[in-house]
């Protein structure tokens, strides 16, 4: 089946909250089923969102498999954020996401602006890529590889990469503190 929804001022973040009812949905397997295929496309117009005046949320459900591809954010004044690649599974009774989210920056200095980035640590870029493993049950993400435009990261990139994924009960649904990360990836950054 396709549903088609057009909404305003949805919260993205309350889709990926553990205690939400589409967290509970997803944990009791329902979905999975290999005799269910589905496409659930959400438009909505975020009117109260600081970072996004779009979003285009695509929940595609394909004979047990589960994922996000195509899904998207996009702030006019700044980029888009685009998810693809994505897969969504249970191992080890755990729901994981894993996907890679390409952000496509069409304005730097109102991007950073948004991060209020110091201005030392800016540099010109392009595009983000981000490779992670999400999971919905203990929020816990991993970073398995960030990319600024196509460039290799450097030692100490991928260093501050791995003290990042060993640090324990990081909430990455706070704004300010994802904020403070990209802003230590950019410093850490050598484009």
């Amino acid at each position: 089946f396709i549903i088609n929804i057009n909404l305003e001022n949805l919260k993205a973040s309350k889709l990926v909250d553990p205690e939400s009812i589409y967290m509970e949905v997803l944990k009791n397997d329902l979905l999975f089923n290999k005799n269910i295929s589905a496409k659930i496309l959400i438009n909505s117009i975020e009117n109260n969102n600081k970072l996004f005046d779009f979003s285009k949320i695509i929940l595609n459900i394909n004979n047990g498999k589960i994922n996000l591809d195509q899904t998207s954010f996009i702030n006019k004044d700044v980029g888009e954020l685009e998810i693809a690649n994505s897969n969504l599974f249970l191992q080890n009774n755990d729901l994981i996401f894993n996907t890679d989210i390409n952000i496509e920056i069409k304005d730097s200095d109102r991007f950073y602006s948004l991060l209020q980035t110091p201005k030392k640590s800016r540099k010109k870029i392009n595009k983000i890529l981000i490779n992670l493993d999400y999971s919905l049950y203990s929020n816990k993400v991993v970073l398995n590889n960030v990319k600024f435009d196509d460039i290799e990261p450097s030692k100490n990139f991928q260093d501050l990469i791995s003290i990042l994924n060993a640090e324990e009960n990081y909430d990455y649904r706070n704004f300010i503190k994802n904020k403070n990360l990209l802003n230590k990836l950019f410093d850490a950054y050598s484009g």
